[in-house]
């Protein structure tokens, strides 16, 4: 599947509930791939991923690891079309 849109959004993580930035790249499939900025992990949900969204409770069903933390859109649309 191919890249419908690539954007970001604001959000956070962990019991601290930890301010972040999360790249997402919605394909066409109606799936989104997304990580949180310097992050490493890559990950899949069918959930719509917007600002203020914690992503500790995203339903992910799919994830892959990159060799590298992903710094922006450009980085992330790298990994998911690799």
């Amino acid at each position: 599947m191919s890249i419908k849109r690539l954007y970001e959004c604001s959000g956070f993580y962990g019991s601290h509930h930890t301010p972040c930035t999360v790249f997402c790249a919605q394909m066409r499939g109606g799936y989104t791939w997304y990580a949180v900025e310097d992050s490493k992990n890559v990950n899949c949900t069918f959930e719509e991923i917007e600002d203020g969204v914690d992503v500790e409770l995203l339903d992910d069903h799919d994830y892959f690891y990159w060799s590298e933390g992903i710094a922006d859109l450009e980085q992330l649309e790298t990994a998911v079309e690799s």
